[in-house]
Order: C-alpha cells, then structure tokens, then sequence
C-alpha cells in the first residue's frame, strides 16, 4: 500500500479502503499504521472523479470512521485528521448529502466524527482556524441544520461551529461580509430554537442555555470588528428582522438583536438613521420598561445590550432631540429611580450619554423652554439627596457618579447664555444638596469626582447666606485630611483640576464677610497659605489666591501681634507713658 497513488486508480482505492477500515475494527494496532495514511484517505474526497464514483467518497469516510472514531485507539487519529482539517472537508459532504449518490448511509457516519474532530482542537487549546478555507464557510455554517437523528450529535455540531467562531480572524472575516454574517446569525436563530425543544440525554437546559449564550458573545464580538461598521445599512430589509427579534420574548434573541445593532451605530451615518428611520430607540425603551417592570426574572444581559444600544444612538447631536421626543428623558428618570443599583448605574449613563461630554451639547437642559430640565435635575439631586450617607460600594459609586453629573450641569447653567431665571430655578432645587456633595469629597480625593464635588459646592455658595449655609456643613462635616492630601500632591505633582476647585471653594470661605472666626476657619487660612501659586497655569485663580493669601497673611499677622509677649510689654509701656 506504500506505493498506492488514489488518483490513478480511483477502482482499485475502493478496495485499499474497505481493507483498511476492516483491518482496523478493534484492532489499535492496525488503526495506528492507517493513521499514515491519512492524506491519501483525505484525497479520496478531493477527486473530480467522486462525481462519477461517489462510492469512493462513501467508502473513505466509513473507513476515517472506523479509524478515528469506534472502539480502542481512535484518540491519536482524530488528532492526526483534525490537524489535516478533515473537518472542513467532511463539511462539505454533510451540507450536500446528494454528493454521495446511492451510498447515503455513510452520511450518518460523517455526522458522528464531525463534532469530534473539533472537539479534540478545543481541547488542545487551539482554535479552529479558517485559513485559505473561506469559500467552505457558508457549507460549515449550514451542518447543524441538516437533519440529525440525535440531538446531541446535533448540538455537538453547533458547539464545532461555534469553537470555529472563537477565532478572531474568522469573525473579522465574517464581520467584512454580509452574507456570511447572515449565515451566521441565522444559525444563532436556529440554535435558539433548537433550545427550546428543551434537554436532552446528555445536556440539561442549563448547559443548553451556556451554548447559546457562547454563540451570543462570539456575535456581539463579530459585530463589534471595525469592519462590520457599515455593513448593514438601517434601511436594509435585514434591519427589520433584527427589530422583530427585539420584540421577541426569547431573552437571547432579543440580546443578540440588541449587540448588533448597538455595535451598528459605532457608524455615524447609520446611527443617524436609525433614530431618524426606525423603531429600535422605542423598541429598546419597551425592552428597559419589561425588565424593570414586568419580568419578575430579571435579565442583566438583556438589559445591559439595550441600554448600550440607546446609548451608541444618543452620542450624535442630531439623535438627542429625537430621542427626547420619545420620552427618552422620563425613561432614564424610571431607571434612576429603581429599587435596583444594576439599574440605577445604566441609566445615570445613558443619562451622561444623552447630556453629551460638553456644554454646547447639554445647553438644552438649561433652555427656558426646556421641558426636561426640571424632571431631570429634581431626579438627580433628590437621587443624591437620597444617598447623603452612603456607605456601601454600589451606593457610593453611584453617588459619585450623580454628583459627577450634576457637576456637568453646573457648568452649563453657570455660562452667560443662561438666563437669570435659569440660574435661579437651578438654585432652588438645590437647597440640601450640600450633605452628599461634602460626602463624595470625603470619599474620593483627587478624582475627577471630587473636582465636580467642589464645583457644585462653591455654585451653591454664590451669595454671602449660601456661603454661610455651605460652611456651616464645611465646618462640621468636612474631613480635613482630603485637603492637606490634596495640596501634598499640588505641590509634588502640579495642580490638577480637584486642586483648583478646591482652592476656588476655601479661598470664598476666606474671604466670607459672614464666617465667624473658628480653629477651622483659621486651619482654611493655614491651607490657603500652603497652596503653591506658583504651580498654578490658571491666571484668574492665582489672582484670587493671591488675594486670599494676603488676607490670610494679615489675619496671621495680626493674630501674632495681639498674642506676643513682647507686643503686651510694648502696649504697657506706651500707656504708661501716655498717662
């Protein structure tokens, strides 16, 4: 057999196969020399001549089975044809059961070593590659569809296609072509349903569930390749069966609709059209209202793809308007306000999302006319009213996170283009924001948070009472030790954005017409007096720091004169010589 050529007798290698295949039945010893001749077994099925001798085709299969698959030894020769890409080859003969002419028996045969062959890649810690295989792709995709008599064997399959997948190279391949993407999110369709036929022999629903919900992360990851962006335009007739299958009640379903079309709008055009075109923004509000409301199981997967979704739409100016006209800011408002912080949090960001990052974009809330800008600010402040004394992580970081936000709002009503009234209607709502304001300064030093913290603080401190009202609270229940750390790393690091916040809110104390004397106002002057100038780029804040160290300077000045015992020696003597 050293000498046989499979392409110059296509006959006689009928006969060579069936005797190899035969040989082989319990029978490791013999199975081990066949293993060297796996090449030539794999040629067998790449002849033009199997389309007039599908026997040939039928018989190399059977014997690969017999081999790599029944009885004892078959581990080495599963090894040796999953490295020769056997399962790629195999596929194409599953796919196309035709090709096999009378002898469709051997069909069965390839079904039960396909899934095997992958498996023992998995478990060498490879991933299945594509390769210069790609044309095979659509015909790989298609396997598990066919008709299976077990269950098992046709979740097996799935699971080989899906461990095809893991790859990143073959997702960026698949993610560039729209037809293959559509193979493969059919086939995450199909593997739902096939879910719902419910356990089998082998795998409970838990395990079924695991599948799919691999399959789910290997089509979110396809999605989210730069070259998918673009690929399905939101005006495709594609678009309208991903907006069915986010009104659909299968949880996965709804969850894979959702990654793809949030990883669509990664694109600026079609995320333009999306709000502009279709009903995915009102779709995935329906989604939020569902699971905060109506489903008693909660699913945090569905939720966070939905609100990832309006997110990616909310970023582009023209969208903002669009989604408030829906109702998007009474959406945010419900989540903000639930029970549940899983909630909470990917609300407050869809909420920062829809404000924008500057203030040109958020200029609407501050706007008059705005009918959103009361709801939204009485949400937040009473959100951080609500957690004054927060203790545990979830509260205080979504305590930071809202007083973050409020921050951001503080700079848009404290521009000039807002209006007086504006300005005061902001005030009003304001009144017992300070308690949470000085705890996210006690809790994070340093931190952009802290900067927004100190921000909103002297916003409140306007007028001479507010000043008065804010250092009252100051005094009582600020944790002196975030000031001395902040003005240490001023002075070896430089000054960040915390520090001038900071000194902007002491230096007003200082200057405070109303501040009674006290050891703590005298420890702000101590701090006013430490900040380095020098370090300072901002002009207007050094000014006003200067200023507030002179004042500082001849409180400390004058304090010294009245305490010195020499000044008492100097007092008397002048009125004695005065009498």
């Amino acid at each position: 057999m050293t000498k046989w050529e499979p392409q110059l007798n296509p006959i006689l290698s009928i006969q060579v196969l069936r005797c190899m295949g035969n040989c082989s039945v319990e029978n490791p010893r013999n199975k081990l020399l066949c293993v060297g001749f796996f090449p030539k077994i794999i040629q067998c099925l790449l002849l033009p001549s199997i389309a007039e001798i599908p026997e040939l085709a039928a018989v190399a299969i059977k014997a690969l089975y017999i081999i790599a698959h029944e009885g004892d030894g078959y581990e080495l020769a599963q090894v040796k044809l999953a490295n020769l890409h056997y399962d790629m080859i195999l596929a194409d003969f599953l796919v196309h059961k035709s090709r096999l002419g009378p002898y469709e028996d051997a069909w069965e045969f390839g079904m039960c070593i396909f899934p095997d062959l992958v498996w023992v890649k998995n478990q060498q810690g490879q991933i299945p590659e594509i390769g210069n295989r790609v044309s095979l792709l659509p015909t790989l995709f298609r396997v598990p569809t066919v008709q299976w008599d077990d269950l098992d064997n046709q979740w097996s399959a799935l699971e080989a296609v899906f461990w095809y997948l893991a790859d990143s190279n073959t997702q960026e391949i698949v993610a560039a072509d729209p037809h293959l993407f559509q193979g493969v999110f059919e086939l995450f369709l199909f593997s739902n349903s096939l879910k719902n036929k419910g356990a089998t022999a082998e795998r409970d629903e838990i395990q079924l569930e695991k599948i799919v919900y691999k399959f789910l992360d290997h089509l979110a990851a396809i999605s989210a390749h730069d070259s998918f962006l673009g690929l399905i335009p939101a005006t495709s007739s594609y678009m309208s069966v991903l907006e069915t299958s986010m009104r659909s009640t299968e949880p996965f379903l709804a969850m894979g609709a959702c990654f793809i079309i949030g990883n669509l709008a990664r694109n600026d055009d079609t995320c333009v059209s999306l709000a502009r075109d279709t009903e995915v923004v009102t779709e995935a509000m329906a989604i939020l209202d569902k699971e905060t409301q109506i489903n008693p199981r909660f699913e945090a997967g569905l939720f966070t793809a939905a609100t990832g979704l309006l997110r990616n739409i909310a970023i582009p100016m023209e969208n903002k308007q669009l989604m408030l006209e829906r109702d998007i800011s009474i959406c945010c408002v419900r989540l903000i306000n639930h029970y549940d912080f899983k909630v909470k949090l990917p609300g407050l960001m869809l909420l920062s999302t829809l404000l924008g990052p500057d203030i040109e974009g958020t200029s609407w809330v501050a706007a008059d006319s705005s009918e959103y800008s009361d709801t939204i600010l009485n949400m937040l402040i009473r959100a951080a009213i609500g957690l004054g004394n927060a203790q545990g992580p979830h509260e205080v970081g979504f305590l930071l996170k809202v007083v973050t936000l409020i921050g951001r709002l503080v700079r848009i009503y404290n521009t000039p283009t807002v209006s007086t009234e504006a300005r005061k209607k902001f005030l009003e709502l304001n009144s017992d924001l300070r308690e949470p304001v000085i705890s996210v300064i006690n809790q994070r030093l340093g931190r952009p948070q802290s900067a927004h913290a100190w921000e909103v603080l002297g916003w409140l401190s306007a007028t001479e009472e507010e000043l008065s009202a804010s250092w009252d609270q100051l005094s009582t229940r600020l944790d002196f030790e975030v000031v001395e750390q902040t003005l240490k790393e001023q002075r070896t690091r430089g000054t960040s954005e915390p520090t001038k916040q900071m000194m902007s809110m002491l230096e007003k104390v200082v200057h405070g017409k109303s501040i009674p004397s006290s050891d703590r106002l005298t420890t702000v002057q101590q701090y006013v007096l430490q900040y380095d100038y020098e370090k300072d780029e901002d002009k207007e804040l050094f000014h006003n720091a200067e200023t507030a160290r002179g004042t500082c300077q001849r409180l400390e000045d004058k304090k010294r004169r009245v305490e010195s015992p020499s000044m008492d020696k100097l007092r008397g003597a002048s009125q004695t010589s005065w009498l």
